[in-house]
């Protein structure tokens, strides 16, 4: 799936819990998460879009980060899953569920309606 087929706000909505899906995995810098988060089909995101998300969640306490030495320049950050961002992930996840009940379910009656001609 193309990312660039949704509009950016639902992009933003989805990117904290994304974003602490793919660092559940393992740690990573900056430029292997925007890849992970593209070929996952969110589109071809910048760096200004991530780096202030992984700011807030670090305000949060879901995210740290560690500099690694690169041995062709300068040190990178690599950002990691904290244990109260494992927690909040999972709350998170079990509210997007929920959330994704909501829209469906009104999405379903909206289309119901509509093929009987209501209004």
């Amino acid at each position: 799936m193309d990312g660039e087929r949704w509009p950016s706000d639902w992009i933003r909505a989805a990117l904290p819990l994304v974003v602490l899906s793919v660092l559940r995995r393992g740690p990573a810098h900056g430029y292997v998460l925007l890849q992970s988060l593209q070929a996952l089909g969110l589109g071809s995101l910048r760096g200004s879009t991530l780096y202030p998300l992984l700011a807030r969640q670090e305000e949060l306490g879901r995210v740290e980060h560690r500099w690694e030495p690169d041995s062709g320049g300068p040190p990178r950050k690599v950002f990691s899953i904290t244990e109260a961002g494992r927690r909040d992930l999972a709350a998170l996840s079990q509210d997007w569920s929920a959330l994704h009940e909501v829209v469906m379910t009104a999405v379903a009656g909206v289309a119901a309606h509509g093929a009987k001609g209501e209004r």
